[in-house]
């Protein structure tokens, strides 16, 4: 992908001007929180900052600094917080006090070392749901972090839309045996098979395209975003069962439970209801 689709002309003039190629990579404390600061100040006060200003401090944390990669996805992040916005003045106040912490600093700085793996658009743009959804959330841990965004530059996007579709039907099923954690493993093992069989049955694997679709369960359960569950005696298209784990439904579900589905998913903010969940039908 040689060119993004927005004009993007004066920021990288602006880049250019400053020479950012030959930028060092820097990890100080006040470096990477300052990096919040200025997602902050571009969100919330259009005019005090700009976009080549967050490309220019991302760029000084990316080891292979692309710079259309890097205008990409400081756009998506810019945009992200200002959907963000539209919900309630609480979560305005949550989002403005995380993104000036050093914790959001260094999630962003680790997100710039993923920019260069892809140039595809939906990739970053997940790379860039992640983190917002992580400050509006106040969910910044490291290592969940780190293995999202791992999977947002890696996964492709037939396999999020299976993953949705697993969602989909498991959702009630995991959400149910995380309020109650000591269920008996046999009781959850038949449950999962009559939820699979229903999935399937609905038309939820369409068997003519059963090596796309083997590709991606293959992908997610090495992701440990799903998992395989052994029968014996079976065999034949949708037989293999799998399950949804909770990392996957974290995933699927937008890495946190504000702005949850636009981050993968992309519904209209009509889909979200007043607790910026997303509306199950």
């Amino acid at each position: 992908m040689s060119q993004f689709e927005f004009d993007s002309a004066a920021a990288f003039s602006r880049l250019e001007s400053e020479n950012l190629s030959g930028s060092s990579v820097g990890l100080l404390v006040s470096k990477v929180t300052a990096i919040g600061g200025v997602v902050a100040d571009l969100v919330g006060m259009p005019g005090a900052a700009s976009i080549a200003d967050l490309c220019s401090k991302l760029m000084e944390l990316a080891p292979a600094k692309d710079q259309s990669n890097l205008l990409y996805f400081a756009n998506s992040v810019v945009e992200d917080f200002r959907r963000l916005y539209l919900f309630t003045d609480d979560i305005r106040r949550i989002v403005d006090e995380n993104l000036r912490t050093k914790e959001a600093g260094e999630v962003l700085a680790n997100a710039t070392l993923y920019v260069p793996r892809t140039n595809v658009e939906v990739r970053l743009q997940r790379l860039a749901h992640i983190f917002a959804n992580g400050v509006a959330a106040s969910d910044l841990d490291p290592e969940n972090t780190d293995d999202m965004m791992r999977a947002a530059v890696e996964l492709k996007e037939i396999d999020v839309t299976l993953l949705r579709k697993i969602y989909d039907s498991q959702i009630s099923l995991v959400t149910r045996q995380m309020r109650s954690p000591g269920t008996a493993p046999s009781g959850w093992h038949g449950e999962i098979q009559q939820v699979w069989g229903d999935f399937v049955n609905r038309g939820g694997l369409n068997p003519q395209e059963h090596l796309n679709y083997r590709s991606s369960l293959s992908r997610l359960a090495s992701f440990g975003l799903i998992q395989q569950v052994d029968i014996t005696n079976t065999y034949g298209v949708g037989l293999d069962i799998y399950a949804l784990l909770v990392e996957g439904k974290t995933f699927a579900n937008g890495f946190g439970k504000l702005g949850a589905e636009r981050a993968f998913f992309n519904p209209s903010l009509s889909d979200i209801d007043e607790n910026c969940e997303f509306r199950h039908t």
